[in-house]
């Protein structure tokens, strides 16, 4: 198993390689926030000024459920790319079809994954990084799999038996760096998270090559 420092070297020198793809990735997911931003911000004067804001609580849930399944069909093409570059495939992506439709699967597996981390950080904090780290491939059977939601997870915790407290590492090292990239002004988020990203796909060509081996 790839030490944490491999991983995250290897995902460092693909971002290096690779910035002006990943940043770009980021700033589709940035814009798609600000349209989102300005068109609930925009209903909701127009309501106002019409005297039916009711109308506009409306359109704007749906606003924000429309928002909510583009958002995690771009997510799910950005990790879809930095799976690739891992792979060492610079040009493969998700098409816009490709991720329209596995958006809807991808949120859903992302809110379950969401909620059993935050349950387990409730109870404690260990537990919850490691169901984070049991469950974080879930993203990659998804893409590679084209399978459900909770099929999609359920790999990940299958693949992830044998390593659960091992790669709780790498999951920790991952959350403390994002943290620290949010905490630096929001700025340095925009290099630490797809550093990471790129690390738990090193992590999971790891443990997808061991199983093809036959190893455990």
């Amino acid at each position: 198993m790839h030490t944490t420092r491999n991983s995250f070297a290897v995902a460092w020198q693909l971002f290096k390689l690779h910035w002006r793809s990943l940043l770009g990735a980021e700033a589709v997911l940035l814009g798609f926030g600000i349209v989102l931003e300005l068109s609930v911000v925009g209903v909701s004067h127009l309501a106002h000024s019409w005297n039916v804001d009711a109308a506009g609580v409306v359109i704007n849930v749906v606003l924000h459920a429309a928002f909510l399944l583009v958002f995690s069909g771009v997510l799910a093409s950005t990790h879809r790319l930095a799976s690739s570059l891992v792979d060492g495939d610079a040009s493969a992506s998700l098409g816009i079809a490709d991720a329209f439709s596995i958006g809807p699967s991808y949120l859903l597996a992302n809110l379950v994954y969401v909620f059993a981390t935050l349950v387990g950080l409730a109870a404690l904090l260990l537990p919850g990084i490691y169901v984070a780290a049991r469950l974080a491939f879930f993203r990659h059977s998804l893409l590679a799999n084209r399978c459900s939601a909770l099929q999609a997870l359920r790999n990940s915790a299958l693949m992830t038996k044998a390593d659960g407290v091992r790669l709780a590492i790498p999951t920790a090292a991952a959350l403390a760096l994002n943290l620290a990239g949010a905490a630096a002004g929001g700025i340095g988020f925009f290099i630490s998270w797809p550093v990471t990203v790129l690390a738990c796909a090193q992590r999971f060509h790891v443990l997808r090559a061991r199983a093809a081996a036959g190893l455990s």
